[in-house]
């Protein structure tokens, strides 16, 4: 008789262990699952963020588009300034160089007149 209940307790010694290692199995797995579902959790927001990224990108492009066409144009309004700045120091040489020239003609007129004068006032008078 002795035999037949250290029989049975060893089977339901046998019986709790397996339960205890099918218990620490099940909640092995329900840990596991639990942090499978914090990882699709997030997932699903950084898909979230992603949408929500691409969206403020795409709303912005417009406004990229317009930055980058206007920095062509200033860059074509700065070659095109340089090259008249060019142009107007050239004309701006030619024209200090027309008023000295018409300045001395002028000069050289008053001068001939003035000789002119003092000759014929000195012409005209007897000696």
């Amino acid at each position: 008789m002795f035999d037949s209940q250290q029989n049975n307790d060893t089977t339901f010694d046998g019986s709790i262990q397996m339960e205890t290692k099918y218990g620490n199995q099940i909640q092995n797995v329900e840990q596991r699952h639990g942090q499978i579902q914090h990882l699709e959790n997030q997932i699903v927001q950084l898909h979230r963020i992603h949408g929500d990224f691409a969206e403020l990108v795409g709303g912005h492009q417009n406004l990229i588009d317009n930055i980058e066409t206007m920095i062509v144009k200033t860059e074509d309004h700065v070659v095109a300034g340089a090259i008249n700045l060019v142009k107007t120091k050239e004309s701006q040489s030619a024209i200090r160089r027309k008023r000295i020239l018409c300045s001395l003609f002028f000069f050289i007129i008053i001068v001939l007149a003035i000789i002119i004068g003092v000759m014929i006032y000195f012409s005209g008078k007897p000696k």
